[in-house]
């Protein structure tokens, strides 16, 4: 029977990450996963995650880092895997932005606010759902992939700004911590609504 190229795609990625996870079979402690079509900004134009190919190159705040592998999971998009969706020009994307709940994206608070000494902090996409603009979107199925870098950095998903894991894991990018749910649920409840931004890098 012949393959869709949904099928050959998938083929692709099982060959490349090794394994698929499965709805049954979570990656425990990972966070950074974006949805398979979303677009990301490499040294060749943006490409879609499912295109990439290790050795590929990703614009980052600080220049370039290679694609060194990646993980894929598929399964219902719903409950805990339902996408988080960002409408266009949230936070700087042009196209809507599905990411997994657990996909850190970069907040920005003003000096009077700043959290431990840091203005700018990494949240789990799911903190910032509002149920208008920024919404969980369940769906039948989807894909997602985690894209592991050369180093941890600053990736830019449909022009917005996100993390990426790397080869050498950190808990921030250097300049940055990155919060889990539960922190940053209890940070964003306590500023005034007004006081935190979503920043619109490039």
């Amino acid at each position: 029977m012949r393959q869709t190229q949904e099928q050959r795609q998938t083929a692709r990625w099982c060959a490349l990450a090794g394994q698929t996870q499965s709805a049954q079979d979570p990656a425990v402690g990972v966070e950074c996963w974006l949805e398979a079509s979303t677009c990301v900004a490499t040294a060749m134009g943006d490409l879609r995650v499912d295109a990439l190919w290790p050795g590929d190159r990703l614009l980052t705040e600080t220049g370039h880092e290679m694609l060194i592998s990646f993980d894929v999971w598929q399964g219902e998009g719903i409950r805990t895997n339902a996408p988080v969706v960002f409408s266009p020009g949230i936070v700087g994307n042009q196209m809507p932005l599905r990411v997994r709940q657990s996909q850190p994206v970069l907040i920005r608070l003003p000096d009077s606010c700043a959290y431990q000494g840091h203005t700018e902090l990494y949240v789990p996409a799911l903190v910032l759902v509002n149920g208008f603009d920024i919404a969980l979107r369940p769906c039948k199925h989807i894909s997602y992939l985690r894209l592991v870098l050369s180093s941890q950095a600053m990736i830019f998903a449909e022009g917005a700004a996100c993390q990426a894991d790397g080869t050498a894991s950190l808990a921030g990018d250097g300049s940055r911590l990155r919060l889990g749910y539960g922190e940053a649920s209890a940070l964003l409840s306590y500023l005034p609504e007004a006081s935190v931004s979503l920043p619109r890098l490039i």
